[in-house]
């Protein structure tokens, strides 16, 4: 084993990844709901002004 191997621990870092990619995901959910729920608002606005004939 070389000096560079010593603090190698894969687990934690897969681990770690892991942790990082589920906040990114939840942030980009909340984000796309977030944007689904205002273009429903939006769409809703516009089709009371503008009744279809």
């Amino acid at each position: 084993m070389d000096c560079q191997d010593v603090g190698y621990q894969p687990q934690w870092f897969a681990e770690e990844h892991m942790t990082e990619l589920e906040d990114l995901l939840a942030d980009a959910i909340e984000e796309s709901e977030e944007r689904a729920s205002l273009r429903y608002c939006l769409r809703a606005s516009l089709r009371r002004r503008n009744p279809r004939p």
